[in-house]
């Protein structure tokens, strides 16, 4: 990926003279522009290697009708290069940081919004969604802009309007963007039987989550994430409750001492098996073991 240029120009995501809330690219070519007093909607020409920075003020969602064209972003300080297709865009929200290059010239329409304009979506929380394609969105700003080249009675009311409507699907997508993401990221019902099977007739020896990724084909990483989202909680707390649950249980049936049990389930010491149990089951291993017992 090509570096950003520390000198690079500046965008400008902040009200102009007249307090409108447009984003002012230096280098574009603007074909169309409406300001209104909380939105503005702009269809822009961007130079091929031009390069952009700053921190976003407004909710910006930006859509491609030219040729495909590589980005390479920094988003909120992290670097990615990603392929916008015609009919594609990106959305940034207002206080998202923002450095930007594209590889090709492009034919962009972007959309400002100072607020929501729905009350009721002002709490909204919004992420940064560095590519997207979505049919709602495109149908929304190709209206905008229609409305934008018309200039007919009302456009600047339905220009509102269609703003917030397409902050409303921008919302939907997130959604449905992060209940995909969610879904990746969990076991199958088989992958957990199988993980529990495993740990469950391994708990008097070492497990590692190397060993446990690796039984059911997933990075450590993706591993520890789907494990969490598909049981509760980590793998190391799952290992160390069913460690307990085992202990609890020869407390009653078994002659083992509290030491050996503690040994036996890989804890540090007597001590720390029972400050654990105690946390767990609301009483000490002694104490559990003579009210079973009575």
């Amino acid at each position: 990926m090509s570096a950003i240029p520390p000198n690079a120009a500046i965008l400008h995501a902040e009200d102009t003279a007249s307090g409108e809330p447009r984003v002012i690219i230096p280098g574009s070519r603007p074909t169309q522009v409406f300001a209104g007093s909380q939105f503005a909607v702009q269809r822009l020409l961007l130079p091929a290697g031009e390069s952009t920075e700053g921190r976003m003020k407004f909710h910006t969602l930006g859509m491609n009708w030219g040729e495909a064209r590589s980005v390479d972003y920094v988003i909120n300080g992290h670097r990615s290069q990603v392929h916008i297709p015609p009919r594609s865009g990106s959305f940034f929200p207002a206080g998202c940081t923002v450095a930007a290059r594209w590889s090709h010239d492009s034919d962009v329409t972007l959309v400002s919004i100072d607020t929501c304009l729905t009350s009721d979506l002002r709490q909204a929380v919004f992420e940064p969604i560095p590519v997207f394609h979505s049919p709602a969105i495109d149908r929304l700003v190709r209206i905008m802009s229609a409305e934008l080249a018309r200039e007919d009675i009302g456009f600047d009311v339905a220009l509102g309007a269609l703003a917030d409507l397409a902050l409303i699907e921008v919302l939907r997508l997130q959604a449905r963007l992060n209940q995909k993401s969610s879904r990746l990221e969990r076991l199958t019902p088989r992958q957990v039987k199988q993980l529990q099977d495993f740990i469950h007739g391994s708990l008097n020896t070492q497990i590692s989550l190397t060993e446990l990724a690796k039984l059911v084909n997933l990075s450590v990483s993706h591993f520890a994430r789907a494990f969490r989202a598909s049981i509760g909680v980590p793998p190391a707390r799952y290992i160390r409750q069913q460690r307990l649950e085992q202990a609890r249980q020869l407390l009653i049936s078994g002659e083992q001492s509290i030491q050996e049990l503690a040994s036996r389930y890989g804890f540090a010491s007597a001590s720390h098996f029972a400050e654990l149990f105690r946390i767990h089951f609301g009483m000490s291993p002694r104490e559990y073991r003579r009210r079973g017992k009575s």
